[in-house]
């Protein structure tokens, strides 16, 4: 919320400095202090659209989708893009390719593709290394 004030407030005091305004208003700020503006306005809103994804859905889904069989090694999400890598390990490959349905199925995410796996052969119990992508929808 402090994000939104400062953001309203950056806007306000940048639409003051345009063309139109008061003729007695102060002199106008310098082209480096609007340009500073501008970039302070651009951060905020980058911060806001970060913030505003739907993190709980999202973590709801990893959760509901979780299995024994599967432990998620990393989860690296691209927030302004809505895209979602995650790595895992599985005990064999037809439970990483059953994660990925169960995850395409939920409803909350589309276009999910295992980019890569591997079986880790020096592990007695070969487990298989994956990674998947995703969209992730609000």
């Amino acid at each position: 919320m402090q994000l939104e004030d400062k953001r309203t407030d950056l806007e306000s005091r940048l639409r003051s400095t345009g063309p139109g305004r008061n003729a007695s208003a102060v002199a106008p700020p310098s082209p480096e202090t609007q340009k500073a503006l501008r970039e302070h306005v651009l951060q905020a809103n980058a911060v806001l659209s970060e913030l505003s994804r739907p993190w709980p859905m999202l973590f709801l889904v990893l959760e509901e989708t979780a299995r024994p069989e599967i432990a998620l090694l990393a989860i690296r999400p691209d927030a302004t893009k809505g895209r979602l890598r995650i790595a895992g390990e599985a005990r064999e490959v037809a439970d990483a390719l059953d994660y990925i349905r169960r995850l395409a199925a939920s409803g909350h995410m589309t276009d999910v593709v295992l980019e890569e796996h591997e079986v880790m052969v020096t592990d007695s119990q070969k487990p298989v290394r994956f990674v998947l992508s995703a969209r992730w929808m609000g």
